[in-house]
């Protein structure tokens, strides 16, 4: 299992790995936690808050939350 010492560090191997192998960073996830069979409690505290934000826009697009609505959405612009 790699070794990670902080949620950055963690954070961006997801990352960088999502774009190499032309994979969201939530299957990039999925996939980490089972090639090492890890539950997924033991890395919460390794997810950075960069890595959050990608990933609930990911959930954004797949439908799974709805977007939060900004001023812009009750002005036409």
């Amino acid at each position: 299992t790699p070794f990670f010492s902080t949620a950055t560090e963690f954070s961006q191997y997801i990352e960088s790995r999502s774009s190499n192998e032309n994979m969201t960073v939530l299957e990039t996830l999925v996939e980490f936690i089972e090639e090492y069979e890890i539950e997924p409690e033991k890395i919460k505290n390794l997810i950075s808050d960069s890595l959050k934000n990608k990933l609930k826009m990911e959930y954004i697009d797949l439908g799974m939350l709805k977007r939060e609505k900004t001023l812009s959405d009750f002005f036409e612009v």
